[in-house]
């Protein structure tokens, strides 16, 4: 009998939060790349809440702002296979209220504004996927799959 194989995608949300043409970007600790990484506030969505709202509760967990997930709007959809399928959904805004700054010290060491043109080296794939996808005003892109799939 052949081997099963999983074909579920697993659902992520990210926050891209904009300040003139900077995104905001945490440096926190990769356990799987045992290093460094700029990444964007993600959550894993599991259906218990819609994504907008598991976001707003996100920024207020890892920054201490207050974002309304009605001011969220999406920015970027990545269909993106690695070790396997990820749906990645962008959701952006320019409004929030305080001041970003870390709360998990011993995940997250570093709050940077990045130009949306000059991500820092490090940025994790998946925040960079997304964050070229809307600097090219792409509401949709694939990452990882071969042109004859």
């Amino acid at each position: 009998m052949a081997e099963s194989r999983s074909h579920d995608a697993v659902l992520r949300a990210f926050l891209v939060l904009w300040r003139e043409e900077h995104v905001l970007l945490l440096r926190c600790w990769d356990v799987k790349r045992e290093q460094r990484i700029y990444r964007l506030i993600d959550v894993k969505l599991d259906g218990d809440d819609p994504a907008p709202v598991r976001l707003a509760r996100q920024a207020r967990e890892d920054l201490g702002i207050v974002v309304v997930s009605d001011d969220l709007s999406l920015a970027h959809v990545t269909h993106r296979r690695a070790d396997r399928q990820y749906v990645d959904v962008f959701f952006a805004t320019r409004v929030w209220a305080g001041a970003p700054a870390l709360r998990t010290p011993s995940y997250c060491d570093e709050v940077r504004w990045a130009e949306l043109g000059r991500l820092p080296e490090g940025t994790a794939l998946d925040a960079r996927a997304g964050l070229e996808g809307i600097s090219h005003g792409r509401l949709f892109s694939m990452v990882g799959w071969s042109p004859t799939e």
